[in-house]
């Protein structure tokens, strides 16, 4: 409300609008149109302002990539020290990627590392990059550098996720079932440790303990993917107790 009482009386002021818009986007789909409303008025006043291109470039990552890529190209010409731009760019998120190659991304993600060497989002998003690559040493070590970058503050429960997935897929069972299940003491409905550490109990033999996960999982998202996992552990889970009845 202050932020739109200040671009109704100074409807010039192309700051306001930029933040207006940032507001709107930060609100859900249903405000997305205002969001693009207010930044089509700050281009009208500043065609080149820097803060209307990057949320501009976040607003489209999802519908419109191309757009997208165009505007954050256009921010990083206008502001060549800024490292917002590269996020975009450089971004594993399956929703919004731009790039379908994730060495593509790490272009990207490199020369905002070069601006913003501890930045948590940049470090993630390499972490995710070289998982996708099936690099899981260097995967670990990126995402064991966000954790870092905090700095004494508490990590997030994606981020300790994050970390604990990269562990188990390098093989290091004992650190990755630390990490997930920190994770899950954060948010204990966290799909995604979830998942993982129902794929470590299965790698590990802990056949009961991975079907109870993947009975859970399923619960929460009953997806084909799931039921699979769910049926080839309770299968596992019950050769388990044939052979100690023998």
């Amino acid at each position: 409300a202050v932020l739109r009482g200040v671009s109704e009386s100074h409807p010039d002021n192309v700051a306001a609008w930029s933040a207006l818009a940032m507001t709107f986007s930060k609100m859900g789909k249903d405000h997305l149109r205002d969001a693009e409303d207010c930044l089509d008025r700050a281009r009208e006043l500043d065609p080149t302002n820097y803060e209307a291109l990057t949320t501009l470039a976040t607003l489209k990552a999802g519908t419109d990539k191309a757009a997208a890529r165009q505007h954050a190209l256009e921010a990083i010409a206008q502001r060549p020290n800024g490292y917002y731009p590269y996020s975009i760019l450089g971004s594993r998120d399956q929703a919004s990627r731009l790039e379908a190659s994730p060495k593509d991304a790490i272009v990207w993600l490199e020369k905002g590392l070069t601006l913003r060497p501890s930045d948590p989002f940049l470090l993630s998003e390499m972490g995710k990059a070289y998982r996708e690559l099936r690099d899981f040493p260097k995967a670990v070590y990126y995402f064991d550098l966000v954790l870092k970058a905090r700095d004494g503050e508490q990590a997030t429960y994606g981020e300790l996720a994050n970390r604990g997935d990269a562990f188990r897929l390098n093989g290091q069972y004992v650190e990755a079932e630390m990490d997930l299940r920190q994770a899950l003491a954060i948010r204990k409905d966290y799909l995604f440790a979830m998942t993982s550490l129902r794929d470590l109990c299965k790698q590990l033999g802990r056949h009961e303990e991975g079907f109870l996960i993947a009975s859970s999982i399923c619960d929460q998202k009953d997806l084909p993917e799931n039921r699979k996992h769910y049926h080839e552990l309770g299968r596992l889970f019950q050769q388990d107790q044939d052979k100690s009845r023998n």
